[in-house]
């Protein structure tokens, strides 16, 4: 059964399983009054067989942009600074969902971050593969249809 994972305006992003049960919840916010999370993807970025979940975070100060990389059971693996950062009026840091892919092909994946305030962010991972991609857009795939690996086609 599917979980739901929910980035709220309280600056935590939450687990809950297929029943409603709370599973965990991690605070993106790291003690900032205002600050935001993007929709999480999730992706198998170690090859471990246990996807990771990633979003990015958002706020109006520099230093609220950054690339969170969150264990399946919502343990921190990175917090990333977005570098960069610039204020423009309208927010600093990833509002949007990352999207995890093999952009150039090599097998490996990369993660791209859309900034509000200075553009786009691409990170390699090294070691990784594209064989574990559970959610890796916003929309859950490439066609954005929000269809994940148990739809049926």
């Amino acid at each position: 059964m599917p979980e739901i994972l929910a980035p709220i305006n309280d600056g935590y992003v939450y687990a809950f399983d297929a029943k409603a049960t709370l599973l965990w919840r991690y605070d993106y916010s790291r003690g900032k009054p205002l600050m935001y999370g993007s929709e999480v993807v999730v992706a198998d970025l170690n090859g471990d067989g246990s996807p990771e979940i990633i979003f990015g975070t958002w706020g109006e100060q520099l230093g609220d942009g950054h690339l969170v990389i969150l264990s399946s059971r919502g343990e921190k693996l990175y917090d990333i600074e977005l570098p960069n950062q610039r204020e423009n009026g309208n927010g600093i840091g990833a509002a949007v969902a990352p999207t995890v892919a093999d952009l150039d092909g090599d097998g490996t994946l990369e993660i791209l971050v859309l900034t509000i305030d200075h553009g786009l962010d691409v990170y390699h991972v090294p070691g990784s593969s594209d064989n574990c991609l559970v959610w890796p857009t916003g929309r859950a795939n490439l066609l954005r249809n929000g269809q994940g690996p148990a739809a049926k086609q």
